[in-house]
């Protein structure tokens, strides 16, 4: 990862993306993680504003094999998104702007290839007609466990598996 220290300011400490990798290192060498899915790793943002759900997708995403980044908020993904990525997983409520209208805008300034959006929300199924009309793909309320999250990515991302 370019940066390795990511940081909202609603949060007095930042991400530190090192430190995850370190963790899921840790996992994987003590022989209790056997949760890689892919051979080879799908490029995946992650739109997330809340430090615990980044922290527990992080890991999780690691776990699976998956090279991620992540935006805080809408800024940020609208401004990263153009490096190219397989998947996004986005929260609806973001604290800058609403995470469909990040969506919408993100699928305007798409090219030909049409990357799967998946909503990750804490609000219940209310949602889902609204985040299909903005351009997400699918939807769940999070939180997601490890396998779910695995399942998830195994239906969006069968190429990499």
């Amino acid at each position: 990862m370019a940066n390795a220290n990511y940081s909202y300011t609603a949060f007095a400490n930042p991400i530190d993306c090192d430190a995850i990798d370190a963790l899921v290192e840790r996992i994987e060498s003590s022989g209790n993680s056997n949760n890689k899915i892919f051979n080879t790793a799908p490029k995946i943002l992650l739109i997330e504003d809340t430090l615990l759900i980044q922290r527990i997708n992080l890991i999780y995403l690691r776990l699976l094999g998956c090279q991620v980044d992540l935006a805080q908020n809408g800024q940020e993904a609208l401004a990263i998104f153009k490096k190219g990525y397989d998947l996004i997983l986005s929260d609806i409520g973001l604290p800058d702007m609403d995470g469909t209208e990040v969506i919408r805008m993100i699928r305007q300034q798409e090219g030909v290839k049409r990357t799967p959006i998946i909503a990750l929300t804490a609000f219940d199924n209310f949602l889902i007609k609204e985040c299909i009309e903005a351009g997400f793909d699918d939807f769940y309320v999070k939180p997601l466990k490890l396998e779910e999250l695995g399942a998830v990515l195994k239906r969006w991302l069968p190429q990499f598996i």
